[in-house]
């Protein structure tokens, strides 16, 4: 169950975060907004180039949301 949550996790968060790093690395004095940086990434890239890095996302927060349920789980048995 937590497998399966951290890999979700990591994939419907990830466009959000393309967004989040674009706007952030921005040179621009006016750092463009949330809807314009999207609009561009989709025009320019395509719809894929919003799960760049997905994989490594996965990697990470797969195992770590299995390893939270998991020791979860464990505790509340010992309680």
């Amino acid at each position: 169950l937590g497998f399966g949550t951290g890999t979700l996790t990591a994939l419907v968060t990830n466009p959000l975060d393309v967004i989040k790093t674009r706007i952030i690395g921005s040179v621009s004095q006016q750092p463009p907004g949330i809807l314009s940086t999207a609009q561009s990434i989709w025009r320019l890239e395509g719809v894929l180039a919003f799960w760049q890095g997905a994989t490594l996302r996965v990697l990470h927060l797969a195992p770590s949301h299995g390893l939270y349920m998991l020791l979860y789980e464990v505790i509340k048995l010992q309680l």
